[in-house]
């Protein structure tokens, strides 16, 4: 009897140990993409831009969760870099899909940055990498 207490609480160990690390490890992901620069810059961009205003009203806050991921290099001072990212903005009137990209070469500069909102067939294109050419 004491063995099998003994197997299930091993078990159970296991596994909530495992559902912390995992938890654990989202929340150091999120952290990190929230305090971005990538993100920080997208952000502040989209709730500037009047269309984006226009329709999901002010004020207007980011959802937690944000998907994608970002890689940087820093070799003899230098950070170089690519991130894409992918969050909601919500306001009063509703919700946008923010998706943007982004290369660092020092500085991070956005190679797309584009705003899905609600009632529109095509995105709303702030920055594209087309647009710089």
């Amino acid at each position: 009897m004491k063995t099998k207490t003994a197997v299930w609480l091993g078990i159970g160990v296991v596994v909530v140990g495992g559902v912390a690390l995992g938890l654990t490890i989202f929340g150091i992901l999120e952290y990190s993409f929230h305090n971005s620069d990538l993100y920080k810059m997208s952000l502040e961009r989209v709730q500037k831009e009047k269309q984006v205003v226009d329709v999901i009203g002010e004020p207007m806050r980011p959802k937690y969760f944000v998907l994608g991921n970002i890689e940087v290099q820093t070799s003899g001072g230098r950070s170089t870099g690519h991130g894409d990212l992918y969050y909601d903005i919500v306001g009063p009137r509703g919700k946008c899909e923010v998706y943007v990209t982004g290369e660092k070469d020092g500085v991070w500069t956005f190679t797309r940055l584009e705003v899905n909102l609600p009632g529109r067939e095509k995105n709303l294109v702030l920055e594209s990498s087309e647009n710089q050419k």
